[in-house]
């Protein structure tokens, strides 16, 4: 079992069973710290990291909640996956569940006049690998063509 932490500067970092570092990551859910016994600026402002699946069988992925961002972390190695701004500080941990009834597990995040709905959507990657993927198919057409194309 490993262990993650969340820093007030926004860094999460995982140790292993042993105590070792797996991966430090910096990421934008940090939040100010004030003096011993002051009131946070938001009130009751509660940061959070928490574990969660997104699909049932899916690898695991850390959730870092701070003063005005959420970031969404990959629990095996630390990337950073995506990062959003928060209209509001988050004043409790946040709620899982698919309410957007797409099998993908959606986050609430409550704030002192509001919730938050973070809908995840899983994706086949990014843009440019798409695009790697669409150019290098084009490129074996082309060179089957080419080789090919003279016989005819």
């Amino acid at each position: 079992m490993d262990a993650a932490f969340l820093a007030s500067d926004g860094k999460v970092t995982c140790i292993d069973a042993e105590g070792e570092e797996r991966w430090q990551t910096g990421t934008d859910a940090s939040w100010r710290i004030t003096a011993p016994g002051a009131e946070p600026a938001d009130g009751a402002f509660l940061p959070s990291l928490t574990v969660f699946m997104p699909t049932p069988g899916a690898k695991p992925l850390l959730l870092a909640l701070g003063e005005r961002s959420a970031c969404m972390l990959s629990h095996a190695d630390g990337k950073l996956l995506s990062c959003v701004r928060l209209p509001h500080a988050p004043i409790g941990p946040p709620v899982l569940g698919d309410f957007s009834a797409d099998g993908v597990t959606d986050v609430i995040v409550p704030a002192a006049h509001a919730h938050l709905g973070l809908r995840a959507a899983a994706g086949a990657g990014s843009l440019m690998s798409k695009l790697l993927f669409c150019f290098l198919g084009l490129a074996i057409v082309l060179a089957v063509l080419l080789r090919y194309g003279e016989l005819v």
